[in-house]
């Protein structure tokens, strides 16, 4: 009866030992999951933010690009017209 008690109490230390080892990991990962007092999810979420601004702004230099280029060709195509 002794004997089995005792194993029974190492088996519980033992157990309490792993949750001990669980816990820290999980602390571990969740300190990974902070980047500067921000979840990394917000801070994912704010990258793709400033990626959409960035994307929308090339594709506004594009266009206004574009039509810079093509103003000389439409006065031509517009003087050739009249004429």
């Amino acid at each position: 009866m002794v004997t089995e008690l005792q194993s029974r109490q190492g088996e519980l230390q033992k157990k309490q030992r792993e949750q001990e080892a669980l816990n820290a990991k999980i602390r571990a990962m969740e300190s990974k999951l902070l980047i500067g007092g921000k979840s990394i999810v917000d801070h994912t979420n704010e990258q793709e933010r400033e990626l959409e601004k960035r994307r929308l702004k090339l594709a506004e230099e594009q266009v206004s690009g574009d039509l810079k280029n093509r103003a000389p060709e439409m006065l031509l195509k517009n003087i050739i017209h009249i004429i």
